[in-house]
């Protein structure tokens, strides 16, 4: 079964920022999202391994 796609506002909840943050820093940052039409959407597996490895990236 495939992950469901959520919203940038689910997004934000999931990791405590607010969804203007979000739509602000998600290209900038190279969060991984999906565009789909005008929407942009996120898997949050995907996004908990993108926070993951910018902790591996400060730890050093």
């Amino acid at each position: 079964m495939r992950e469901p796609f959520v919203s940038p506002a689910a997004v934000g909840e999931h990791i405590g920022k607010p969804v203007s943050w979000i739509y602000n820093n998600a290209e900038r940052l190279g969060i991984p999202r999906y565009r789909l039409g005008k929407q942009l959407r996120f898997r949050l597996s995907e996004v908990d391994a993108w926070l993951a490895q910018q902790s591996e990236g400060t730890a050093a």
